[in-house]
């Protein structure tokens, strides 16, 4: 056999090596392309037990979608969306994440009430592992968390966050109003609605980007919204009553 030279070995070499690096630059990366809603959140460490609304006032972060949509029966709808939850939130001790989807309802083109989610889910650090906890909002009472809510550990671009995924999540019966007052959900009621989504966190003071992604509404296995924010959203977030700056949120590739 020919001994190769060493000018046609390098010639050989150099062809391989740019062969990998094409191939490399085609690989997936783990860098992220995926657009979400980011809000830039300030929790001060309260906590239900011990301060009452003020917690609730102070660390909670409203996301109101205001997409017009055709009227649709209430009572039919499903929620779906994902909250990628910092892990330094959960990290902490004592510290939890609480996230309740809901829909405010309009009539003769005006502000009607709100429809609150039945399940608040809580997430919450227990040794090593993550804990989910469902609270029930129409039997006020703590059920079993509804199979459809799961939460993991992120990878690659997302391994500083938890993500916690809730599907068709279904609504309380009945519609709260301002002034605390409410009336029973009839089965036939339809109105145009906006979708949101909230989350809460307790025992956990600092500053933290979380991201929401995949807001769905379904009604009978149809998708009637399906903001995964890929184009312009018409969205405000709310927190301490007031609808936060624009600087402190928006959607970002993530």
């Amino acid at each position: 056999m020919k001994r190769m030279n060493r000018s046609r070995l390098q010639r050989v070499v150099t062809t391989v090596l740019a062969l990998v690096m094409v191939f490399m630059m085609v690989l997936p990366t783990e860098a992220a392309t995926n657009k979400a809603l980011c809000i830039k959140t300030n929790f001060n460490g309260m906590n239900y037990e011990k301060n009452g609304d003020k917690y609730s006032y102070n660390n909670s972060y409203m996301s109101v979608f205001y997409d017009t949509q055709k009227a649709a029966t209430v009572s039919k709808l499903k929620l779906s969306g994902v909250t990628y939850i910092p892990k330094k939130i959960l990290d902490k001790k004592n510290a939890t994440a609480t996230v309740n989807m809901y829909i405010d309802i309009d009539k003769k083109n005006e502000y009607y009430g709100s429809v609150i989610g039945r399940y608040n889910i809580t997430a919450v650090k227990e040794g090593k592992k993550i804990k989910l906890y469902a609270w029930d909002e129409q039997m006020q009472k703590n059920v079993k968390v509804p199979k459809t809510v799961s939460i993991k550990a992120g990878k690659g671009a997302y391994k500083q966050y938890y993500i916690l995924t809730l599907k068709n999540m279904p609504l309380c019966n009945k519609i709260v109003f301002d002034n605390g007052k409410s009336r029973k959900l009839k089965t036939k009621d339809a109105f145009k609605y906006r979708v949101a989504s909230t989350i809460a966190v307790e025992n956990y003071k600092g500053k933290a980007d979380i991201y929401l992604d995949n807001i769905v509404v379904t009604s009978a296995a149809k998708k009637l919204v399906n903001i995964n924010f890929n184009k312009k959203v018409n969205v405000d977030v709310i927190n301490r009553d007031k609808v936060m700056s624009h600087k402190n949120y928006g959607i970002k590739k993530f």
